[in-house]
């Protein structure tokens, strides 16, 4: 149906993760205690592995977008140090 080159096919599938995993990201921190929380790291998480496959394809097809994949992957490294590197607080009454 839809004739893409693999340069094109790269730079959309990056452009949708990165676009999904802020979303994601930013659901996450808005929803801290909630449930809805661990499913917006897990789609995180799942954007974070995508973007390094799609990296590493970018980088297997000589592409020029490798440079974007790469960038985006970095900073949804450092936004998951953030996000998963906090812990709970504790409530004063639990010791």
């Amino acid at each position: 149906m839809f004739n893409l080159p693999p340069d094109g096919l790269v730079f959309w599938i990056t452009l949708v993760l990165s676009v999904l995993s802020g979303a994601s990201m930013i659901g996450a921190f808005r929803c801290r205690e909630a449930v809805a929380g661990v499913y917006f790291q897990r789609i995180f998480v799942c954007c974070l592995v995508g973007t390094g496959a799609a990296t590493m394809f970018a980088l297997s097809l000589h592409n020029s977008c490798w440079l974007s994949c790469a960038v985006s992957c970095a900073c949804q490294c450092v936004g998951a140090t953030i996000d998963f590197g906090r812990q709970p607080a504790k409530s004063p009454a639990v010791i």
